[in-house]
Formats: structure tokens, C-alpha cells, sequence
């Protein structure tokens, strides 16, 4: 079987950079903060000035200019509560995303966990147990048709039910990957 080839430090980073979910949360967190923004500006004055043209039937053309300045004297009133609502706000999206970069972490750390687990278990039982079971076979076998191992014992114990696994493994185009065959017999030596 071919080794699982990321890390996962680079699944990590992976996820960071790709994930859908981050990138939306992101978005928001911006959002928020052009939101603070915006509260602080309205500490500032605004001013305003317009340039008005009236034509009417049967009489001269009218001209206007108007200037205007709009002074936010009660701020303490209108624009702190503002800028503390959208800053709580901001804060309350950083920790959104906090929270899901947490989980993802842990999402990733599960799946990775569970495919270098599975990895190392099919090396094992490639390389070790099912070569030590096979040999374990083979010798009782050879040892009742000598006549070594009493029959009886041999049926009670090693061959009453004999399980052979058979692990191949193959991917989908025929290449060796992973596959588990089992075959069940009950031997009746008498």
C-alpha cells in the first residue's frame, strides 16, 4: 500500500487557504469591520452642499445654493452605542471563525488519525499476522499428516473452524490497493 503523503500540519494549511466556510466567514469579519468603521465616522460632521435649478412657465429661471453642516453634538447619545454595537459585533464574527478553523482542525485531525490507523493496521496484517497465521496453518497441517498432533486435539482446537484471509489490495483500475477476503471452513476430520 502506498504511504498517505501529507502531514498534517500541510492538511491544516490546506484547509486554511481552501476551505469555503473560512473564506465566507472572512467575507463577514470585513464586513463587520467596515461596519466599525462607518459608526466611527459618524462622530465626524457631515457637510453638504446642493445646487438647486427651477424653470416655470411665466417666470425667470431660479437658481439656489445651498450649504449645510450637520454637527453630531449629543455623540454619547447616537454614536457610542453605534461603534460598540458594530465593534461587538466584529468580535462576535472573529469568534465565529475561531471556532470554525477549531473544528475543521479537528475534523481533519479525526480523518487523518483514522486513515494513518488504517494504514498501519494493513501493514501489520500484511507483513505480520497473516504470514504468522499462515505458518501456524501450514505446521498444524503438516503435523497431523505426520502424525505429530493427536487428531482430536487438532479438531477441538486449531482446525474446528478454519479462517483464511486473503488481504489484496487494488485500487480501481486492477492496481494492487486494499481488499479483504475471508473464506470459513469446518473441517470434520472423522
Amino acid at each position: 500500500p502506498r504511504d498517505f503523503a501529507y502531514g498534517l500540519a500541510e492538511l491544516n494549511e490546506v484547509a486554511l487557504t481552501s476551505y469555503p466556510t473560512l473564506k465566507a466567514q472572512r467575507r463577514k469579519i470585513d464586513r463587520e469591520q467596515y461596519g466599525v468603521e462607518l459608526a466611527k465616522k459618524d462622530f465626524y460632521p457631515d457637510f453638504s452642499v446642493g445646487l438647486t435649478y427651477l424653470n416655470r412657465p411665466g417666470m425667470p429661471e431660479m437658481y439656489g445654493v445651498n450649504v449645510g453642516v450637520k454637527i453630531p453634538l449629543y455623540f454619547w447619545q447616537k454614536q457610542r452605542p453605534a461603534v460598540a454595537e458594530a465593534t461587538a459585533s466584529a468580535a462576535v464574527e472573529r469568534q465565529r471563525l475561531e471556532n470554525i478553523t477549531t473544528l475543521l482542525f479537528f475534523r481533519i485531525k479525526d480523518r487523518y488519525l483514522a486513515a494513518t490507523t488504517a494504514q498501519r493496521l494493513l501493514k501489520l496484517y500484511g507483513t505480520t499476522i497473516i504470514p504468522q497465521s499462515s505458518l501456524a496453518l501450514e505446521s498444524a497441517i503438516a503435523g497431523i499428516i505426520d502424525g505429530e498432533i493427536h487428531i482430536g486435539a487438532a479438531r477441538g482446537g486449531l482446525l474446528g473452524d478454519l479462517t483464511l484471509i486473503d488481504v489484496t489490495i487494488k485500487d480501481a483500475q486492477g492496481q494492487p490497493f486494499v481488499a479483504v477476503d475471508t473464506v470459513r471452513a469446518s473441517y470434520d476430520l472423522w
